[in-house]
């Protein structure tokens, strides 16, 4: 805002120690989950939901076109996003889950600066590390799967 006394801009009040203990609770959350999720990424048998997006994933788009009018119309996008990813990283297990691993890193990173910005610095990182610690989440973390990306996209719109 500008001081319509002065008609200046404020001065910088936050330095850059101010700002990085800011971001630290959303920071700190996001990439513990990335290493807790990432310790399980390399397992090797997939799941029966993980055998299905790498199969679908090998499908021409034109064959995903078909199947999401039929049968899985709300995973289209995550389909064809699989569908070009595979085809630049390769369809191993990593591979295959380093989609949600990153979305539910992002998820748990933007609910900590959600409680950050809400609440406090420390309610922040107590709701990210909360969620880092729920089996749950690292379980699904690291799975390849529709609705672990759609995480970060529903918790995104709380970051302005």
């Amino acid at each position: 805002m500008i001081d319509l006394q002065t008609a200046a801009p404020p001065a910088a009040t936050t330095s850059t120690t101010g700002r990085v203990r800011a971001v630290l609770p959303g920071v700190l959350c996001g990439l513990l989950m990335l290493a807790v999720a990432l310790r399980h990424a390399t397992r090797p048998r997939l799941s029966w939901d993980e055998v299905t997006s790498a199969e679908v994933s090998q499908r021409t788009v034109g064959e995903i076109w078909t199947l999401i009018h039929h049968v899985d119309a709300v995973f289209g996008a995550y389909y064809w996003f699989l569908h070009f990813w595979t085809a630049i990283f390769g369809d191993g297990e990593l591979s295959l889950r380093l989609p949600s691993i990153l979305a539910m890193a992002g998820a748990v990173g933007l609910a900590a600066e959600l409680g950050r910005r809400l609440f406090s610095p420390l309610i922040g990182l107590v709701s990210g590390l909360i969620l880092v610690i729920i089996p749950n989440t690292s379980r699904y973390a690291a799975e390849a799967g529709r609705t672990r990306s759609s995480a970060s996209s529903r918790s995104s719109p709380c970051w302005s």
